[in-house]
Order: structure tokens, then sequence, then C-alpha cells
């Protein structure tokens, strides 16, 4: 387990306050700071304050590192209480364009002008010192949401065009995106755009030099983001995992708590674990509460994330939130045992192939199931943490693809529900699949629901532990260490039982605990 923090160099520099910081993040035994970079255009700080900071930080036994906003966040996602903040791009980069033609201000396209500006930011530090460079989750190709995005400025579809030999226009092309048909101008579109997040990470990729991408929440090639390919292209790169609910508003139901798993096991599936970082944040200022962010950083560990990334757009976290990761540090370390073991996840949760066909929404169901659960990806060619898989949940909006009907085979059970039995009518009517009914919709996270799925799918002679009793609380299989964590989403205490070949043991867990249990005492 490591913890990180980002830091402005004048703040390290500042002999009184620097000073405080340091000596706090040091008890809280955070590692390694990244020093803010080149943001929005231009370097946050001068080169030489940079490596005053960086000596400093050595000094006092920090690593060091660097993190870059290349592209640019829309609106204000350093500090929106610091209306002093120049967010404005430079003139001679070319702006993202939505699908209606207009502006996304703040955010820039991915193009030669910005690709070099952002390339001699990096020439420059890498002359001074600095190896390691992680690239903020504004570089992308479009906003969070559902919908393929891109840039649809004029030069970027020539640019399309000629590349994949289409001849269409803005308008065109935001009618083929939004109809729900598969069509292979919207692969092409989906793969332009990986291919031009892919090459400007290339581009940064100079000799001697470590890179990582912060991936968005559920961001997938819809955004630009294949993980596959950026893999390829930069060997070695490090993610974090995308996260989101970074204030107490929106971090306070089991539901806001089991997306933020769905995301973070959807990336890990995709990246491996070994240099993956969390995303454990509070935005805007004191928005997220002490509890709430050690409660993400636990959750990272529960899932095997090796590295804690703790950050706060611009705004510096107070020490009140550092005396609660060092009051919490037995609870991390407890996690921190089992970081290295394999995950299990028999139970796979169907979600999409390679995200430019279905309209697919996020299921939790099985997370507050408490299965020992995962998103799959049936257009993936590595899977890291999802294994053969056991049973396949296909519910909703899902269309089974050809590489849906391949993996088929693999699942010795295939449950759908009626929204997906509907949808795939005549294919499933021609016969081939052999699926169960699941009656009820699966939509909905309720008590009644929850109890349903463990009962359909306990007809089914589970040969992995389950929750059994304790609406909301989810569970993560080790079973390799004989070990299974539990993962309360409430912030109330439970009464909640594991059950596991057939025995079943009774669990108590106070509000919003997490908890290691040895499977090899299931039954005492």
């Amino acid at each position: 387990m490591k913890l990180h923090y980002s830091l402005d160099s004048a703040i390290v520099l500042d002999e009184e306050q620097g000073k405080r910081i340091l000596e706090s993040l040091r008890k809280a035994n955070v590692g390694t700071i990244w020093l803010w970079g080149f943001f929005f255009g231009k370097l946050w700080s001068p080169i030489p304050d940079m490596v005053r900071a960086a000596a400093v930080l050595r000094d006092a036994g920090f690593e060091v590192g660097v993190i870059q906003l290349p592209v640019g966040h829309p609106g204000n996602g350093l500090n929106p209480e610091d209306d002093s903040l120049d967010l404005k791009l430079p003139s001679h980069w070319r702006y993202r364009v939505s699908r209606e033609g207009e502006d996304v201000y703040y955010c820039a396209d991915i193009e030669p002008n910005m690709i070099a500006d952002n390339r001699s930011s990096i020439e420059q530090l890498t002359k001074e010192g600095f190896t390691k460079f992680f690239m903020d989750d504004d570089l992308r190709m479009g906003n969070w949401g559902k919908d393929i995005e891109g840039s649809f400025d004029e030069q970027s579809i020539a640019s399309f065009n000629a590349a994949y030999g289409w001849n269409v226009d803005r308008s065109e092309l935001h009618a083929i995106l939004n109809a729900d048909v598969q069509s292979l101008i919207k692969k092409d579109w989906v793969r332009y755009n990986c291919e031009k997040l892919a090459g400007f990470m290339d581009a940064m990729a100079l000799p001697g030099t470590e890179l990582g991408l912060m991936v968005m929440h559920l961001g997938d090639e819809r955004h630009g983001i294949d993980i596959s390919m950026l893999n390829e292209r930069v060997p070695d790169c490090m993610f974090r995992v995308g996260e989101s609910h970074f204030s107490d508003q929106v971090f306070q139901t089991p539901e806001d708590k089991a997306d933020e798993m769905f995301s973070m096991m959807l990336h890990l599936d995709a990246m491996g674990r070994d240099r993956t970082f969390s995303e454990t944040t509070v935005f805007p200022p004191r928005a997220l509460s002490e509890k709430h962010l050690v409660y993400k950083a636990q959750m990272a560990l529960a899932l095997g994330i090796p590295n804690i990334l703790f950050m706060s757009g611009t705004w510096l976290i107070s020490e009140s939130y550092w005396e609660k990761v060092e009051e919490s540090r037995p609870q991390l370390l407890q996690l921190d045992r089992y970081l290295n073991a394999p995950r299990a996840y028999p139970v796979h949760v169907a979600y999409g192939t390679h995200g430019y066909v279905e309209s697919i929404d996020v299921n939790l169901l099985p997370l507050f199931a408490g299965l020992p659960a995962i998103p799959m990806r049936s257009g993936r060619e590595v899977y890291h943490e999802s294994g053969g898989g056991e049973c396949l949940l296909f519910f909703g909006a899902q269309d089974i693809t050809p590489e849906w009907e391949t993996r088929f085979a693999k699942y010795s059970r295939i449950i759908m529900d009626q929204t997906a039995i509907e949808r795939n009518e005549s294919k499933l009517r021609s016969g081939g699949i052999v699926y169960e009914r699941w009656e009820r919709e699966s939509d909905s996270g309720t008590e009644e629901r929850i109890q349903l799925l463990r009962k359909k799918l306990a007809d089914g002679n589970m040969a992995f532990p389950s929750v059994s009793k304790g609406d909301f609380v989810s569970l993560i299989w080790l079973k390799e260490a004989d070990t299974v964590i539990l993962l309360n989403l409430e912030d109330k205490p439970k009464q909640a039982a594991l059950t596991y070949l057939g025995a079943e043991r009774e669990v108590e867990m106070g509000a919003l605990e997490i908890v290691c249990l040895p499977l090899s005492r299931q039954g005492e």
C-alpha cells in the first residue's frame, strides 16, 4: 500500500505552510507527492520552483512525480471557490467541438499544436530530472455520459473521412451515432478517437519516462479511452481507475458506493492491478467528509488497488482529513495484508461489447446482493480480474453480439431478465442459446429483488461464497487466501450472514465497516 497526494510547488516552498503540510502527510504515511505541472496549456509553476520543490520533498523522504492537465476540464474543475484561476486555453489550440457544433470551453481537441506544447513541457521537465508524469482524466475525447463522443469540428471530421474512407458531415455523423443500430461507421469513429488519445500518449512517452493516465468514472472507448490499445502503445502505463462521487451529497447511499465499485472493477479488469491507482478525491472543497474519504481508500484496497491517490483539485486537504487517515491506519493495514491475493469473481455482469453499439446501464443489484460479481465486457482480448466465470447475468439493454455468443459457451449458467430477453427475442427464438429466465426486472436495488436474485442463484448449487442475509453488503472473494472481504454500503450497523458450501455464518457489521473474514472458520 502506497499513499499519494498532489501539491503546488509554491506550497512546498512556503517555509511555514510547507513544513506543516509535509509533517501532516508524513504522519499519515503519504510517500509520494505529484507536483502540479502543465495545466490548461501553461506551467503552473516556473520550472526552477518545481526543481527546488522536488529537492525539498526528496530531502524529506518523499518520492516525486508530476501531474499534467493536458486537455482541460469543462468548467472550473480545479476549485469552484477560486474565481482567480486562469483556465483559458492557448489561442493557437483548437477547442473540442460538440455534436451540436459548439465549442466545449476549457477543453482542447487533441491536435498538433496542443500535442507539441504538451510534449515540450515534458521535454523541459525531464531535462531537470523529472521522470514520472500522470495525465489527469481531462485527457479524453468527450465528457462523462453514455454518448459516443469526440470532437466534431470540420478538421477532425475531414481527417476521419480521409482515414476511414467515409464522406459524412457533422449533422450526418450526429444522426448515425444517435441511432440505436449497429454500424461500421460507429466502430470507425470510436476507433478514430481512441487512436487520437493513444497517439497523444505515444508522443509524450520520451525515453526514460513513466507515463500514467487517469481514467474518468466509467470512461471507455466511447470517450476515446481504449485501455487495451494504451497498454500496447505505452508498455507499463500507470492507470488510475475511474471513481466519482467526490462529495457526501453523492456518496451517501448504497447506490453511490456500489456505482463507485462497479466502475473501479470494470477498469481493473482491463488494466490489471500492478500499476493502478485509486481516485480518492474531495471535491469541491470540504464536500466529502473524513469518514467517507477513508471509506473510499478502504474500498480501493479491498479491490486490490496498491496505490491510494488522494486528490482535491487546487484546494489543500485540511489537517482533519490526514488525522483521520492516520487514525484509520489499522483498518487500512488489515486490507493491505491481502493486497496481492488474487480476487475471484465467478459471477459476471454483462456490460456491453465495445462501447459503440448498446445503450447499456450500470446494474448494481449483484453487488447489493453480496455476490462475488464483476462487470464483463465481451469485446476484450485480455481479462485481468474476471477470469473464466461460472454464471453470467445478462440483464438490461444488452445485445447478443457475436462476441457474446462466443463467450456464452464458457458459462455453466446464463441468466437473462425480461428486458434482455425482449431485446434479443429473434435471436433467442432461433435456438442454440441455453439460458434461464429471471421473471423479475433487475434494474432496481430493492430488498425484494436482492432476495429474489439470491434465491435464483442459490437454486443452482453455488460453489462460491455469498451474502445470504443483510441487504447492501458487497462481497469480494480472495479464493486462494481462503478469505472474503465484506463491505457494508450503509452508514448503520448491520446483521449479515455469509454462506459457503452449505454452511452459514452470522456476521455483525458496524456502520460503513469493511471486514476480512477467513473462510476456514465458516460454520464455527
